[in-house]
C-alpha cells in the first residue's frame, strides 16, 4: 500500500520544507506498519508472537462483558451472524448443509467469539470448509449438560473439505462421548489427545474413523522458534497438535517429577500440581474459567449454601442475582420462575411462589411434567394414561410432593397402574370441587389396579364420597378400607359406591392370600436355585406354577408395587415356571449384584376353590466372578524410551476391580501384520461376546391362564365321600363297581388296581381248589361273597358265645338277622375307609413326587477348588473337580488407577502390550488380556528433528 504526498509548491524549498517533507514520511511509514501489523494480527495463530503497537496515554478501553446467547442453529450465511458477538452459548451450536466458498473462509468472515457451549457442538455436512479454527478460534470449553442423542457433545460427520478440527483453545469436553466419522480429507485427529479432553476418562469414549488413512497425514512439526523454546525437553518431537502449527494446550509436563507426582495434570515452573478443572490458568484458587463451578475464582463441583448457580457455571450470592435483574431459586439463580410458579414479593424483592391451579388431565409424559414439582394442586387432578409405555418412574418424580388437592381425583382407563402409591405423600383431598356433586374420588376401568394408597398411608376425603367400578383386580375389602377416609358421610359404602361384582372378579378376594415360603438353596456368580415349601394335596390341585419377579437392589429397601407397570415396562424381570416343582434357577444374573425378589403363584380363575399365595420380598448377592477384558487402551510414546498408557474399565466388572496387570515385552513380528497407534481400524478387540442382559420388559408377559386349565386333571373333593359313604342296608359289589364307572380316571386306575390285587388272590384260591369245583355266576358269586362273609362273622360269633356265660341272651332269627346286617354295614364301611386312607396316602405321595423332583435336576455349577499340583494335567482336573492356579505376570497398578507410564525402554521398537482386570475375593480372578502394538521414537527421527535446530 502507497500514499501519495502532494506537498504545496511554497514549502518546496528550504529547512522547513525538508524537515516537514521527513516527518511526514515517518507518518507514512508508521502507518504502512500498522496496517501491516493489522494483516497480521487478522492470520495470527497461537504461536505468533504478539504485535508490536504504539504507546498511547490514554487507558485502554475495558473488553466488553461476555454475551450470553441461547441455542443457535446454523444452516445458511446469514445464521453465522448469530454467532458473532456470543461468548456462551446456553444450548447447542448446529451447523449443518451449508455450503462455502474458499474465499469467504480465508477472509474469515465467520469468525466467532464463542469460548463455551454448555450442550454440544454439531458440525455436519459443512461444505468449503476447511478448519474449525476459522469460525471457532476461542473455544474453549462444551460442557455437554445436555446431549446430542443423549450421548455425544462433539460430533464431526461428513464434511468432504474439511482438513483439521483446529479447535487450538479447546482444553476441555466436560461430559458426553466424541464421533469423528466419515470426512475423507480430515486429518490431525489421530494427534490430539483426546483422552486429556475428557472430563471423565473412565465414562466417556471416543471414536475416529473412516477419516483420511493417518499414514496419508503428516505429523505435528515445530519451527525453529520452537525447538529453541523446548530445548530442555528430553523429547524432541511435538506429539499432539490440532494442526500442522496448531499445538494441544493443556498437556501434561514432560517432566519425570511432575509426571510422578502429578500423573495427568501439568505443572507450574515451580512444580506445583495445576488444579485439572481450572482451564484459565494452573491455579485453581485464581481461576477465571473452570470446568465446573467457578466460586470466587475457586473451582468447586457444587455451590455452597446461600449461594446459587448462574448459568450453571459461577457460584453468587443472592444479591448479585438480583442486581442481575434475576431470581434466586432453588439453589440457581434464573430468568422467569418456572412451570407452576408465580412471581411474588417479599420485601420488595422477587421470588417465586409454587402456584398449581386448574383442572390437570394426565395423558401423556409431557402431561406428567407439567405437574412436576408441585406440592399443592388448587383444583382437581385426572389420571388417564393413553401412552402405553409410560414408565411409573415418571409418575413417581412429578407427583412425590404433592400432599393434597383441593379439587377431586379421578383414575379412569390407565391399564398401566398397579397401584396409586405414587401418591404416596397425598394427605388430603377436600372435594371443594365434586363430579356430579357426590364423588371426591373415583376410580373407574383399571385392568391391573390391585392397591389403593401406600401401606400405612391415610388420605382424608373431607367432603364427596367415592366411586369404584370395573377394577377387576382391585378387591371389595380394600375399597372397604376408605370408609374411615371419608369424613362427610356417615353411611357406609354400598354397592352404588362399589360394586363386588365389578371389583375384583378376576383374583381371590374371598380369604387373604397364603404366605409362600421361599428360600434361597444354592447360588453361584450367574444363577440362584430357589425352593418354596411343599403345599398341601388339596391346594395343589388348582396350582398351574409358579411366577418369579427380581430386579436389581442396590439398597434394600423395595417393595411390590415400586415401579411396577401393567403392561411389562417397568424394572421387574419376570420368569414363568408353568410346572409345579417347587424348584427353580434364575439365570443371567449379574455377578457380585444384590437382587430382590418374590414369587407368586400360578392358578385358576374359574374353578370353585380359589387360592392365591405371595412370598416376602427377600434378597441376594450373587458371587464374583472374572471381570471383562478391558474396553479400550490408548497410549502415547513420551520419549524414545517411555509410553504412557490409558485404558478404560471392562464393561462388565462382575465385582470390586482391586488392580490391573500391565505386561509388555518386545515383539519381532513385522509391522504390516501388528496393530500400531490407537487407530480404530486396526486395534483387537477381544473374541468374547459381551452380550447385554434381557431388558426387563421383555422376560414376560405372564403366560394366560387358560392355556394352561384342564379340569381333567382335577380330583373333585367330593367323588370319594360320595362313592364310600352312603346310606342303604345293603351295597352291593356291582353297585359299588357302577359307581366306579362313574369316577374320575385317577379314581378308577386306583379301583382298578385293587380289583386287579382281587382277581389275584381269586386266581391263587381257583388253583388250589378241586378240578370238580363249579364255576358260578356272576349273582351267584355274590351272593356266595355274602354268605361266606356272614358265616366268617358267625363262627366268630359262636367262639365267643362258647366263652359267654350261660346266661346270655340267644337272639332270634329275626334279631340275628339285623344284627348281621348291621356288623355287615360295619365291615363294609371299615374297609372303605381303609381304602380311602389308603388312596388319599397314594395321592399325597404323588403330590409331594410331582412338586419335588430332587436337586439333580436343578444344578448349580458352582466354581472348582484349586489343586494341590501346580502342573495338574487336564485329565487329572477332571478325574479330581479342580482347576489349576492360573499365574499372572505384569505389573500391578490399583484398580482405582487407569493410567500409567511405561519406563527404560528401547527406541524404535514395536512392543506387545497386555493389560487385563482383575476382582477381590476370588480364586484366580483376572479376566481376559486385552492387547495392543506401541512403538516408541526412533533415534534417527529424534536426531532429524534435533537437527532443524541448526547450530548452536
Amino acid at each position: 500500500m502507497a500514499y501519495q504526498l502532494n506537498l504545496p509548491a511554497t514549502l518546496r524549498r528550504g529547512f522547513f520544507v525538508s524537515a516537514l517533507a521527513a516527518l511526514l514520511l515517518v507518518l507514512q511509514a508508521t502507518a504502512v506498519q500498522s496496517i501491516a501489523a493489522a494483516d497480521t494480527a487478522s492470520t495470527k495463530t497461537p504461536n505468533d508472537s504478539p504485535a508490536l503497537s504504539l504507546t498511547s496515554n490514554t487507558p485502554p478501553e475495558p473488553s466488553p462483558p461476555p454475551r450470553t446467547c441461547n441455542s443457535i442453529e446454523v444452516r445458511s450465511r446469514k445464521d453465522f451472524a448469530l454467532l458473532q458477538n456470543c461468548t456462551r452459548v446456553m444450548g447447542h451450536v448446529t451447523l449443518a448443509q451449508i455450503q462455502l466458498t474458499a474465499v469467504e473462509v480465508v477472509k474469515r468472515q465467520f469468525v466467532s467469539k464463542v469460548e463455551e457451549i454448555s450442550d454440544y457442538l454439531l458440525v455436519h455436512r459443512v461444505h468449503g470448509l476447511e478448519t474449525l479454527q476459522y469460525i471457532f478460534p476461542k473455544l474453549i470449553v462444551i460442557r455437554g449438560r445436555h446431549l446430542l442423542f443423549d450421548e455425544f457433545a462433539l460430533v464431526v460427520h461428513e464434511n468432504r473439505d474439511l482438513s483439521s478440527l483446529g479447535l487450538a483453545s479447546l482444553m476441555r469436553i466436560q461430559k458426553g462421548n466424541i464421533r469423528i466419522e466419515n470426512n475423507p480429507n480430515l486429518c490431525y485427529v489421530d494427534t490430539v489427545n483426546w483422552v486429556q479432553l475428557l472430563g471423565n476418562s473412565t465414562q466417556q469414549h471416543f471414536w475416529h474413523k473412516k477419516n483420511k488413512f493417518h499414514n496419508h497425514c503428516s505429523h505435528c512439526p515445530r519451527t525453529a522458534n520452537e525447538i529453541a523454546q523446548e530445548e530442555d525437553l528430553s523429547d524432541k518431537l511435538r506429539k499432539h497438535c490440532w494442526n500442522f502449527d496448531l499445538p494441544q494446550l493443556g498437556l501434561p509436563t514432560d517432566d519425570d517429577n511432575c509426571r510422578r507426582l502429578c500423573g495427568d495434570r501439568s505443572c507450574d515452573k515451580k512444580g506445583n500440581c495445576c488444579d485439572r478443572n481450572c482451564l484459565s490458568d494452573c491455579d485453581g484458587m485464581k481461576c477465571r474459567l473452570c470446568a465446573n463451578l467457578n466460586y470466587e475464582k475457586q473451582c468447586v463441583d457444587s455451590c455452597p449454601s446461600e449461594y446459587y448457580e448462574y448459568q450453571e457455571r459461577d457460584c453468587i450470592t443472592a444479591l448479585k442475582c438480583r442486581k442481575l435483574g434475576l431470581i434466586p431459586h432453588a439453589g440457581s439463580c434464573i430468568e422467569k420462575c418456572p412451570k407452576n410458579y408465580v412471581i411474588s414479593f417479599i420485601k420488595d424483592q422477587k421470588s417465586c411462589k409454587q402456584l398449581c391451579n386448574g383442572k390437570y388431565i394426565i395423558n401423556t409424559v409431557t402431561d406428567i411434567e407439567s405437574l412436576r414439582g408441585c406440592s399443592k394442586i388448587v383444583g382437581s387432578l385426572t389420571i388417564e394414561l393413553t401412552d402405553m409405555k409410560i414408565k411409573i418412574n415418571h409418575l413417581d418424580a412429578a407427583f412425590s410432593n404433592v400432599t393434597e388437592i383441593t379439587g377431586y381425583l379421578k383414575v379412569v382407563n390407565s391399564p398401566q397402574l398397579l397401584s396409586l402409591h405414587f401418591l404416596r405423600n397425598l394427605i388430603t383431598i377436600r372435594g371443594e370441587e365434586l363430579i356430579d356433586d357426590l364423588y371426591a374420588l373415583i376410580v373407574v376401568d383399571n385392568f391391573h389396579l390391585s392397591e389403593i394408597w401406600a401401606p400405612n398411608q391415610n388420605v382424608a376425603i373431607l367432603k364427596g364420597s367415592i366411586y369404584f367400578h370395573l377394577n377387576p383386580r382391585l378387591c371389595l375389602y380394600k375399597i372397604r378400607e376408605l370408609q374411615k377416609s371419608i369424613r362427610s358421610e356417615t353411611k357406609p359404602i354400598n354397592t352404588v359406591n362399589a360394586s363386588p361384582h365389578s371389583n375384583g372378579e378376576r383374583v381371590v378376594c374371598s380369604s387373604a392370600p397364603i404366605n409362600l415360603t421361599v428360600t434361597v438353596e444354592d447360588f453361584n456368580s450367574t444363577a440362584v436355585r430357589l425352593k418354596i415349601d411343599i403345599y398341601l394335596l388339596y391346594n395343589i390341585q388348582v396350582i398351574l406354577g409358579y411366577v418369579y419377579y427380581y430386579k436389581e437392589a442396590p439398597i434394600q429397601n423395595v417393595t411390590y408395587y415400586d415401579g411396577r407397570h401393567g403392561c411389562g415396562h417397568d424394572s421387574w424381570h419376570m420368569k414363568v415356571n408353568p410346572s409345579k416343582n417347587i424348584r427353580y434357577i434364575l439365570t443371567n444374573l449379574k455377578p457380585a449384584t444384590q437382587y430382590a425378589y418374590f414369587v407368586k403363584t400360578l392358578t385358576m380363575t374359574n374353578y370353585h376353590m380359589q387360592m392365591d399365595g405371595y412370598s416376602p420380598i427377600q434378597y441376594f448377592s450373587t458371587l464374583p466372578s472374572k471381570p471383562g477384558a478391558v474396553t479400550k487402551i490408548y497410549y502415547s510414546p513420551l520419549s524414545l524410551n517411555k509410553i504412557v498408557l490409558h485404558w478404560w474399565p471392562p464393561k462388565r466388572r462382575n465385582g470390586v476391580i482391586d488392580r490391573y496387570l500391565i505386561y509388555h515385552e518386545e515383539t519381532v513380528i513385522a509391522k504390516s501384520n501388528i496393530t500400531l497407534g490407537n487407530h480404530p481400524e486396526f486395534r483387537r478387540y477381544p473374541t468374547t461376546c459381551e452380550c447385554d442382559e434381557v431388558q426387563p420388559e421383555d422376560s414376560g408377559p405372564l403366560p394366560d391362564d387358560a392355556n394352561y386349565y384342564d379340569k381333567g386333571k382335577i380330583v373333585y373333593e367330593e367323588t370319594l365321600p360320595n362313592l364310600l359313604f352312603v346310606t342303604g342296608r345293603r351295597i352291593a359289589n356291582s353297585r359299588v363297581r357302577r359307581e366306579i364307572s362313574d369316577t374320575p380316571n385317577t379314581l378308577k386306575s386306583f379301583w382298578r388296581d385293587v380289583k386287579r390285587r382281587e382277581i389275584s388272590d381269586e386266581n391263587v384260591t381257583t388253583e388250589k381248589s378241586t378240578p370238580n369245583d363249579k364255576i358260578l355266576s356272576k349273582e351267584e358269586q355274590i351272593k356266595k361273597d355274602d354268605h361266606d362273609l356272614l358265616e366268617e362273622r358267625r363262627s366268630d360269633e359262636n367262639v365267643t358265645t362258647e366263652k359267654s356265660t350261660p346266661n346270655d341272651k340267644i337272639l332270634s332269627k329275626e334279631e340275628q338277622m339285623k344284627k348281621d346286617d348291621h356288623d355287615l354295614q360295619e365291615e363294609r364301611n371299615r374297609q372303605g375307609e381303609e381304602l380311602f386312607n389308603r388312596f388319599m396316602k397314594q395321592q399325597e405321595e404323588n403330590a409331594r413326587n410331582t412338586q419335588d423332583t430332587g436337586t439333580d435336576d436343578f444344578p448349580i455349577i458352582k466354581q472348582r477348588p484349586i489343586c494341590p499340583l501346580p502342573d495338574a494335567s487336564v485329565q487329572y482336573q477332571l478325574q479330581n473337580n479342580c482347576q489349576v492356579r492360573e499365574m499372572y505376570r505384569g505389573i500391578v497398578v490399583p484398580g482405582d488407577v487407569h493410567s500409567y507410564v511405561l519406563e527404560n525402554l528401547q527406541p524404535d521398537i514395536t512392543y506387545r502390550i497386555t493389560i487385563r482386570a482383575c476382582v477381590a475375593d476370588l480364586t484366580n480372578s483376572c479376566g481376559t488380556e486385552t492387547v495392543i502394538y506401541a512403538e516408541t521414537v526412533s533415534k534417527s527421527m529424534q536426531a532429524f528433528i534435533a537437527g532443524l535446530k541448526g547450530p548452536d
